[in-house]
């Protein structure tokens, strides 16, 4: 099942490639930092202004590491340099197509608002936000791997998770745990220290494990997110990715231990 195999193609391709754990673990220890300043006691203002880098170095950091994981996947190369290049050439695409999301998602909401009781409304907004979730989340992917532009990002990704929606399905199922474990940096401490607090006194090992257990699980996301991706796009076979824009490499090809993901 390609769900199942991708991940473990995924995991397989950090044991084999420790360069590029390292680097996915060091990036991702920076992306839960930005979101973590309770953690280490930082004042409202600390952890606002945080708040507020995440936001911009959030998206740089996630184009430059699909692009880095691309690479390995492809010829086993881990260039850091890949990192800025792919958060230059791409960062704004990235955000702009998340504002076209937001824009879109926004002006539907207030439609329903106009046209159906507010229970109602709010209900079906929730049942289109899982919706669009589950279709539009490798809008990303499909920029930096594929070189498109956010509208048709979007598009893309549309047809590959509407094409194949019981392995898109069963990704989520699995990709959803894992973001789990890197929202786990976003708890407040006060309140795990509340919970753990019979386990763990004294809360300096709870705050690194925290740490560590979200960086892992977002080093693991991020790899498994471009080997599935890979393998739709492989399976689609509608001739429209072609070369792959960050290196002229085969963008079809994927990885695995010699094979390719059927």
């Amino acid at each position: 099942m390609v769900v199942l195999d991708t991940l473990g193609d995924a995991v397989s391709l950090l044991r084999r490639r420790p360069t590029l754990f390292g680097y996915l673990v060091a990036l991702g220890l920076v992306a839960n930092l930005l979101g973590s300043g309770h953690y280490f006691g930082l004042s409202e203002f600390g952890q606002k202004l945080l708040a507020r880098a995440s936001i911009v170095v959030g998206p740089a950091i996630t184009v430059g590491v699909l692009d880095l994981v691309n690479r390995a996947v492809v010829d086993g190369s881990v260039e850091r340099d890949a990192v800025v290049h792919a958060g230059v050439r791409n960062y704004l695409r990235v955000v702009g197509m998340s504002l076209l999301l937001a824009f879109g998602g926004g002006i539907a909401g207030i439609l329903l608002l106009a046209v159906l009781p507010v229970q109602l409304a709010l209900v079906v907004c929730l049942v289109a936000i899982v919706a669009a979730a589950l279709v539009f989340q490798f809008a990303d992917l499909a920029i930096v791997l594929e070189g498109e532009t956010p509208r048709d990002a979007i598009r893309r990704s549309y047809d590959l998770a509407t094409s194949n929606l019981g392995p898109v399905l069963g990704y989520t199922a699995l990709e959803v745990p894992l973001g789990l474990f890197h929202g786990a940096t976003l708890v407040e401490r006060s309140e795990l220290e509340g919970i753990l607090a019979t386990v763990t006194p004294d809360s300096t090992p709870l705050t690194f494990g925290i740490l560590a257990v979200g960086t892992v699980g977002w080093a693991v996301l991020q790899t498994y997110r471009v080997v599935f991706y890979r393998a739709l796009v492989a399976s689609d076979g509608d001739g429209q990715t072609g070369r792959d824009l960050a290196g002229g490499h085969d963008a079809t090809a994927v990885w695995t231990d010699g094979g390719s993901v059927p």
